[in-house]
């Protein structure tokens, strides 16, 4: 009887941790990506961006707090900024994608910035990018280095 009992408790044990694990991994979706590219830039040049549309099905904000890129020694999040006539480029600590909707990462507004590439930009490249969010989970993309789109 009491080999039964323990059994019964530690299954019991399995299943809660299972729904733990499950309700923990359905926490944080992974955003839907599209149209990722790279802009290919002059050879001379120590940088480039990538643009894409990230979006949140989610019920709750999903907010990036860092990125990376397999190709670069760096990769930041940039917008553009004007200010009287003159246009700057200033860091996001994070980007808050709200939920239920999306952001577009473009030419002008706001990107991802790869600096000192380890690799050539060269077309048709692959590059991985890595999004970290604010739960700590992270996220992958793979796209290609193109001309202008």
């Amino acid at each position: 009887m009491s080999s039964g009992i323990s059994v019964f408790y530690r299954n019991k044990y399995l299943l809660a941790s299972f729904f733990f694990l499950l309700l923990s991994q359905s926490a944080h979706a992974d955003l839907v990506v599209e149209s990722a590219w790279v802009k290919l830039a002059p050879p001379a040049i120590q940088m480039s961006a990538a643009y894409m549309k990230l979006s949140n099905q989610q019920q709750q904000v999903q907010v990036i707090t860092q990125v990376s890129a397999d190709c670069c020694a760096s990769a930041m999040l940039h917008v553009n900024k004007v200010q009287g006539d003159k246009v700057f480029m200033e860091h996001l600590d994070q980007l808050s994608i709200p939920a239920q909707s999306s952001v577009d990462l473009k030419p002008g507004e706001v990107h991802i910035m790869l600096m000192k590439p380890r690799i050539p930009l060269v077309l048709d490249t692959p590059v991985r990018i890595t999004f970290t969010f604010s739960d700590g989970s992270r996220q992958s993309v793979e796209t290609l280095v193109k001309r202008d789109e």
